[in-house]
């Protein structure tokens, strides 16, 4: 994306994201005290190798979901949407077949974030709302909420479809 026509992201809710990140750091720095335990009782050193590589994944975890935002973008030539920094899928206006206005709830997303919500479908939402569908040519199908602008978005590839 050169330069974007549109640009959108959002965060997840403050605490969502707060709440899963400590309960991650909290996992994490817990299963660190009990390694350290563990150790200075003449426990395995391996096992503490593995419960320190657990411990920094946790951590990672839980600071990646703090940071995370759900973002779309689209220029004259293609659509971005997904998780920064990863997943994401991009496709190009040539490959769109159809696009329609949708709410999509939290049950039918079954969660938030990037979803697979069926073989070929996916979702993309930090929170339940309005958003757009693009129906790919190739089968896939790619939901995302961004209410706040949804009009805008759905008129920029009304011009491209």
């Amino acid at each position: 994306m050169t330069n974007p026509k549109f640009t959108y992201t959002e965060q997840f809710s403050a605490p969502l994201r707060y709440g899963f990140g400590g309960i991650m750091g909290i996992a994490g720095v817990g299963g660190l005290v009990v390694s350290i335990v563990a150790l200075a009782t003449g426990s395995n050193k391996t096992l503490f190798v593995a419960e320190i590589i657990i411990f920094a994944l946790l951590v990672a975890v839980g600071f990646y979901f703090v940071s995370v935002k759900v973002f779309v973008s689209a220029d004259d030539d293609a659509v971005s949407m997904g998780l920064t920094p990863w997943p994401r899928s991009t496709f190009t206006w040539g490959e769109v077949q159809s696009v329609e206005k949708v709410d999509v709830g939290f049950f039918s997303a079954v969660g938030i974030g990037y979803r697979i919500t069926g073989a070929k479908s996916r979702a993309i939402l930090a929170r339940p709302g309005q958003g757009l569908r693009f129906q790919l040519k190739d089968g896939r199908s790619l939901s995302v909420v961004c209410d706040k602008r949804r009009d805008e978005l759905a008129s920029l590839a009304a011009s491209h479809t």
